[in-house]
């Protein structure tokens, strides 16, 4: 009987991370353990069979010990807290290469990295992931995420772990069996926005586009890509970075939308511009989450098999407007 791989998860309690989680329990060649703050969540992921490591991302010393254990890494939580990321890479480079097998180190990112500053107005510009793969590149070191994608890039030179990164863009849908968290944010904020204002708001002209992807065709290939580094047959390193994306909406489009749904559970929250004040009411949030392009395309998910089933991220836009009026 072949022995099974362990895992290490962070960020398990949260959307992205407890719909990955889903998956992993059902593969009965893996087992698992994850970071969880707080007593109640651990019993719970022990219910679940899985592993609790009480911590969070500043506790290096127990992310490093955690990782050192683990055959894979799986890092959803906090994509911007270098200190954890290097923890994990310290830990599985003292684990080491185990039966001619590297451990390897699933990272996320977020294409907000991709984030030119137009405020409002459509940008044409795809980044490539060939831009984001390379740490010397063109993209500024000061934008959204670079800092922590550098430092796992630079550790990937080393070659004695496999690294990759995958790069989500806006996540929508609902997280069916992601047993912590399976709603989204960036889609119900301005949701919830609409029915507090009475208007459902995009920023400046509203003609900036981002990419969209359900959060099930997510986890699917982050299930799909661990597979693959598994097996020999995925880039790594430098190469081995992933944008995840189903397609894209301009905020003209998504806020006509919402407006249309609320209109339908009767409430009227017409599209309106923000700025100024306005933007003060989305939060510091809204500038960044709905007011730029982010434009990028999953050429390499899709040459190694992803293949994204759900709905489109307005198909699912009359459920979550009647669960947020439900729910409000």
């Amino acid at each position: 009987m072949a022995q099974k791989s362990h895992v290490f998860i962070t960020g398990a309690t949260g959307y992205i991370g407890g719909a990955i989680l889903h998956l992993l329990l059902q593969q009965p060649d893996l087992t698992v353990s994850a970071l969880v703050r707080g007593e109640e969540n651990a019993k719970k992921l022990q219910s679940l069979n899985v592993e609790p490591v009480l911590g969070s991302l500043d506790d290096t010393e127990i992310i490093k010990k955690s990782s050192a254990a683990a055959d894979i890494v799986i890092h959803t939580a906090n994509v911007d807290h270098d200190t954890s990321a290097q923890a994990i890479i310290d830990g599985l480079r003292q684990r080491g290469s185990k039966d001619g097998r590297k451990p390897i180190l699933i990272h996320t990112s977020g294409t907000a990295v991709l984030n030119d500053e137009p405020l409002g107005d459509r940008s044409e510009t795809f980044r490539t992931e060939a831009d984001l793969g390379n740490p010397n590149g063109s993209i500024a070191l000061n934008a959204p995420h670079r800092n922590v994608d550098n430092l796992v890039l630079n550790e990937s030179k080393a070659g004695d772990i496999d690294i990759v990164i995958i790069c989500p863009c806006m996540i929508y849908g609902v997280a069916e069996g992601n047993p912590f968290n399976q709603r989204s944010q960036q889609i119900p904020l301005t949701i919830k926005t609409a029915i507090k204002e009475g208007k459902t708001y995009y920023v400046g002209k509203g003609k900036h586009v981002w990419n969209n992807v359900h959060v099930l065709d997510l986890a699917d290939f982050y299930l799909l890509l661990l597979r693959k580094v598994q097996e020999g047959k995925a880039p790594l390193g430098t190469d081995g970075y992933y944008f995840c994306e189903n397609g894209e909406n301009d905020f003209i489009e998504l806020t006509n939308a919402i407006a249309s749904e609320l209109k339908k559970n009767g409430i009227t929250a017409e599209p309106a511009s923000a700025d100024g004040k306005e933007l003060e009411i989305l939060g510091p949030w809204a500038r960044l989450a709905l007011g730029y392009n982010s434009r990028g395309k999953a050429e390499k998910a899709r040459s190694l098999g992803w293949k994204p089933s759900r709905p489109s991220l307005i198909e699912t836009l009359p459920e979550e407007v009647k669960y947020r009026v439900q729910n409000k």
